[in-house]
């Protein structure tokens, strides 16, 4: 079948994020407030309002100022010991994050984490152009302003992005990984592989399963990259035992099996621990504990490994075996599955999605049978990891609670029709990545 002109399908593409844009920012809100009042601040629209006002809160910096305080009245103390077992206050964080925030007043905090939220929606720009740039090819390339108002719309919808902008809101340090990861995959694809996993090692730091990338580099072959994960990895280690203790780094060992043995109810916790938990009741769903966890429940345990364990597989067997060629697929399913697969996954931890789907998006569009199909479940699936929807709390206390997940069955969602895609595409121009032969 011949395929439409580039330069129409880029910019029916670019239409349809517009229409994206003012579904997301506009349409949905406007219904929520319409047909089920809900609060403005609970819509991406009070969200982003209180980002443009740089206004947000102490969800990271608390209990990062509860271990730093500890750390620096207790040398080579057990920080998790007192703060997270004696004290009860979630720090949850590697005794590395503190590398981070070391010095920096609650001012400074905010102004990087808004600075992240920016470079973030850069980066998801620069990415979508680079994938566009891919499909379309270089004598095909659309007029400069047909691309400039298509990364226009990409850079409305990663600030319409709630996982995104409510990172920054609640003060979260996640927002920090988010523009680290952004960075990765934006070297990744320029031939930088040893760049991308600096920036990968130094989010690895902060929040350790992304370390499962490591495991994607290592099976596909990917040394430098590795290289600079396991280099940025042990440095910054070594000088966050050196600085807070052998003991604090062996006893947070002790607090992720102790999470990963109970997982949270509370809904935001988008996760197939999650979604288990508040089926079950296995904890509270509408509150967060400030100082519990669900208790242990073999079920729930059991079904999440496997669910993860499968997860994986299919990131790691799928792209490789029908598209080894192309690398827009491969590294982004891998980086999507690492936030899925986490026992806790908060909707802010879905803030990584806008650069992944911004590769995805245009690889998905170019290789699949039925583009508008696909384009649509894209859609769908952006708006359900986008989105706030607070009426799917009133199901708290139903059979129906499982719709609260609705940001994970949209990251599910979205792995499903790149699997979908893979699998069935056959034979289609393979791009590689920038400055390599192959993609493995």
């Amino acid at each position: 079948m011949p395929r439409a002109p580039a330069l129409h399908i880029s910019r029916r593409l670019t239409i349809a994020l517009w229409v994206l844009l003012a579904v997301q920012a506009i349409g949905i809100p406007l219904a929520l407030r319409a047909a089920f009042r809900t609060a403005r601040d609970e819509t991406i629209v009070g969200q982003f309002e209180r980002f443009a006002r740089r206004t947000q809160t102490d969800d990271s910096w608390r209990p990062m100022e509860a271990a730093r305080s500890y750390a620096r009245t207790h040398p080579g103390g057990d920080i998790y010991e007192e703060i997270f077992f004696r004290r009860k206050v979630k720090f949850q964080y590697p005794p590395s994050s503190l590398l981070f925030v070391a010095g920096l007043s609650r001012q400074a905090l905010n102004l990087v984490s808004w600075c992240c939220v920016w470079l973030t929606t850069v980066f998801t720009v620069l990415l979508f152009r680079k994938s566009m740039q891919a499909g379309d090819g270089a004598a095909d390339r659309p007029p400069s302003a047909d691309r400039l108002v298509g990364s226009l719309a990409v850079a409305g919808l990663c600030l319409a992005f709630y996982p995104l902008i409510k990172g920054y809101t609640l003060g979260q340090i996640q927002v920090w990984v988010d523009a680290l990861f952004a960075a990765s995959l934006w070297a990744w694809y320029s031939g930088r592989q040893a760049a991308a996993g600096v920036c990968l090692g130094l989010a690895c730091l902060i929040k350790p399963p992304l370390v499962l990338l490591a495991l994607w580099a290592l099976v596909r072959r990917q040394g430098r990259m590795l290289a600079g994960m396991l280099a940025i990895g042990v440095l910054g280690v070594a000088l966050s035992i050196a600085i807070y203790g052998l003991s604090s780094h062996l006893s947070y060992l002790r607090v992720l099996s102790f999470i990963s043995q109970r997982g949270e109810a509370y809904y935001p916790n988008q996760s197939f621990n999650g979604l288990l938990n508040r089926w079950l009741a296995n904890g509270d769903n509408l509150e967060f504990q400030d100082f519990e966890f669900s208790p242990p429940h073999a079920v729930v345990a059991g079904a999440t490994m496997a669910a993860a364990g499968t997860l994986l597989l299919l990131a790691l067997i799928v792209p490789p075996w029908r598209r080894p060629d192309d690398s827009r697929f491969d590294l982004p399913l891998m980086a999507a599955t690492a936030t899925i697969v986490s026992p806790i996954a908060w909707e802010h931890h879905y803030g990584v999605f806008p650069p992944i789907m911004a590769v995805l998006a245009p690889a998905l569009l170019d290789q699949a049978h039925a583009p508008r199909r696909v384009g649509l479940l894209l859609a769908l699936s952006f708006i359900l990891i986008g989105q706030y929807f607070a009426p799917a709390q009133r199901l708290a206390n139903t059979a129906l609670n499982p719709l609260q997940s609705y940001v994970f069955f949209g990251a599910l969602l979205l792995l499903a029709t790149g699997y979908t895609v893979i699998l069935r595409s056959a034979h289609r121009r393979p791009w590689r990545v920038a400055g390599t032969a192959q993609a493995r």
